[in-house]
């Protein structure tokens, strides 16, 4: 019997263990929260208090307050601190609408202790009708390398 009840509570253990070590996947789990709650402010339109989070290297440039992110240590990230602090508060984010939920907050968390993990290929769209390019003076044209990459060139205004 003492063996079974053993085998059980071990066997619990892995499981809690595997769980609490499940890698967090930022684009589908970390990012839309970023999304719903905080590029409002903080996103390619807005740029709250200097801070952005639309990109890992904006992000980790942090904002005029300084760093906002450690990746490795959620309790030296501001950004941590502030989604965990009580509603009210002068500093807790977002700030306006709802505060994030305990499972968000957690699994934000979760993802910083982990390195912060951020895939190059997450970042958040503008809206299509900011996309567009911007309307250029006939002297300038666009110039494709080859790899499909444009640069901007002056036009000598003789038909080139």
């Amino acid at each position: 019997m003492k063996i079974i009840v053993l085998l059980i509570n071990l066997s619990l253990f892995n499981a809690v263990t595997t769980l609490l070590a499940a890698d967090v996947d930022f684009p589908t789990q970390v990012f839309p929260i970023f999304e719903k709650s905080c590029l409002t402010c903080h996103g390619p339109e807005k740029k709250k208090g200097g801070l952005r989070l639309d990109s890992q290297t904006a992000t980790l440039k942090g904002g005029d307050d300084g760093i906002v992110l450690v990746p490795g240590d959620a309790a030296k990230s501001d950004l941590y601190r502030r989604i965990t602090l009580p509603s009210g508060n002068d500093d807790v984010m977002p700030n306006k609408g709802a505060v994030l939920t305990k499972a968000q907050t957690d699994l934000i968390r979760d993802w910083i202790n982990q390195g912060a993990h951020w895939p190059q290929s997450a970042v958040a769209s503008v809206p299509q009708e900011k996309a567009s390019a911007p309307i250029r003076p006939a002297c300038c044209r666009f110039q494709t390398d080859g790899g499909g990459n444009q640069s901007d060139r002056q036009s000598s205004g003789d038909g080139d």
